[in-house]
């Protein structure tokens, strides 16, 4: 595996998933939104951090369940498009310094 870019500005899924572990795993805004709006059921992650890291680490596989593919997918940009859960999104953002 390799730290550096795959091609562009897109990064390889698994190292992109490795660099969002090192995010802090509560952030204000995310957090806030999930309290106020809990998922009723099915809700497995203890924190956005690690639902949006296990969103994007099985990409490099063929998935599994409800989330099969023909191919892995590498890349970070092409998931990304693909995650739509707002406060995932928001926590992102959040993490990463975008200003409220």
């Amino acid at each position: 595996m390799t730290s550096r870019k795959q091609t562009g500005s897109d990064w390889d899924v698994r190292v992109f998933a490795q660099m969002l572990e090192k995010l802090p795993e509560h952030v204000p805004v995310s957090d806030a939104m999930e309290a106020a709006s809990p998922q009723e059921k099915d809700r497995w992650w203890s924190s956005q951090r690690e639902h949006v890291v296990a969103w994007f680490r099985p990409q490099a596989t063929r998935g599994s369940g409800a989330f099969v593919r023909l191919e892995p997918n590498l890349s970070a940009a092409k998931t990304y498009q693909r995650f739509s859960c707002a406060e995932g999104l928001i926590s992102l953002a959040e993490a990463v310094g975008v200003d409220p």
